[in-house]
């Protein structure tokens, strides 16, 4: 792979996750937990290491929990592709909220 598609890759899913991120925001802002008035604080960054990125993201900013959702991978699936939840939850000193979303 060419170092430009590369880049046009990482570009186009840093987007998209941008967006995704945004309407996270924006249900927090409009739904149900909007009398709560939670300020939420968002951070696309692109590594190779998921969980190394999300840990040191979080303990360089000011963050007050990390949230992630879990695909809740057992056996031979575990084994094979890892956690990245499990590895933030056993490397973070960030509080971390794990949720596992519906229809997993």
């Amino acid at each position: 792979m060419d170092s430009y598609y590369e880049a046009e890759v990482r570009a186009g899913a840093k987007h998209q996750n941008e967006q995704y991120l945004q309407a996270v925001t924006t249900r927090f802002a409009e739904g149900p937990l909007a009398k709560y008035h939670l300020a939420v604080t968002t951070a696309v960054v692109t590594d190779p290491d998921v969980a190394e990125a999300i840990v040191q993201t979080a303990e360089q900013g000011k963050v007050d929990f990390i949230a992630m959702a879990t695909h809740g991978r057992g056996g031979v699936q575990h084994w094979a592709l890892g956690s990245i939840t499990e590895r933030v939850l056993h490397t973070t000193r960030v509080p971390l909220f794990i949720v596992r979303p519906q229809g997993a």
